[in-house]
């Protein structure tokens, strides 16, 4: 057996050595493996399954929390433009309103024609139709609560 081992050649015998070395060291490392498997398992599940049970639970209530806070805010906005406003509307009198219009009257059958003024008075509560075209500047403090 020192032939195969040495064979003369000394890389040749440090490679033997390193192959039957490895083996036995493996061979030890499994058997001791083996053995302490039966005791080391019962402490692993007493250790490892609360710590990792523990971080999934966690995070299972980190993705369902919520969190809900009310932000205070008291200012103001300054709001500034142009409102342009074109509707209809109707207006009431609200007291009588004197009229004077000036006229021309036709008579009949050749008769002529009259020319003078119409007197008359609208009274109050009448409502009269209004057109509005304006535009309104608007400037303004807006309180935010």
């Amino acid at each position: 057996m020192k032939g195969w081992i040495w064979s003369g050649k000394p890389w040749q015998a440090f490679k033997n050595f390193a192959i039957l070395f490895s083996f036995a060291v493996n061979l030890v490392l499994l058997l001791a493996i083996l053995l302490a498997g039966p005791l080391l398992l019962p402490a692993l599940n007493q250790v490892a399954l609360p710590l990792v049970g523990g971080l999934n639970q966690s995070f299972v209530e980190m993705g369902e929390a919520r969190i809900v806070r009310t932000v205070a805010v008291e200012d103001t906005i300054p709001i500034q433009f142009e409102l342009p406003v074109s509707t209809t509307t109707a207006a009431e009198i609200v007291e009588p309103v004197p009229m004077s219009v000036p006229t021309s009257f036709v008579l009949p059958g050749g008769g002529g024609t009259i020319n003078g003024t119409v007197f008359f008075e609208l009274p109050a509560g009448t409502e009269l139709p209004v057109r509005m075209d304006l535009v309104v500047p608007v400037n303004e403090q807006v309180p935010v609560e």
